[in-house]
């Protein structure tokens, strides 16, 4: 329980970043041969969705939290239990048989 509440740590993400920026810089070497001059609009696109989708995925690592991007859990589960209440208060007046 400890290690899913606490999260993953940031260096982690720091490191997977890295060695994306490592492997988009060394390929936009290899890759400049064969693409010419898009090799740059190319690396930077890729490089910005990879780094993009860690980012998102580290803040998406607990989505039933409190977070600003979390779920919102208890006010789904406050609406449901509305709704079922109110499902029940029909049932017993008797208006839906």
């Amino acid at each position: 329980i400890r290690t899913r509440s606490s999260g993953l740590p940031s260096s982690y993400d720091l490191i997977t970043i890295m060695s994306f920026y490592i492997f988009f810089g060394l390929a936009s070497f290899v890759w400049s041969a064969g693409v010419g001059w898009m090799t740059p609009v190319i690396v930077a696109t890729a490089s910005f969705l990879t780094v993009l989708l860690i980012v998102m995925g580290s803040n998406l690592v607990d989505p039933f939290g409190f977070d600003k991007v979390d779920i919102p859990m208890e006010e789904f589960c406050e609406t449901i239990e509305a709704q079922v209440h109110a499902i029940d208060e029909r049932s017993r007046s008797g208006r839906y048989r």
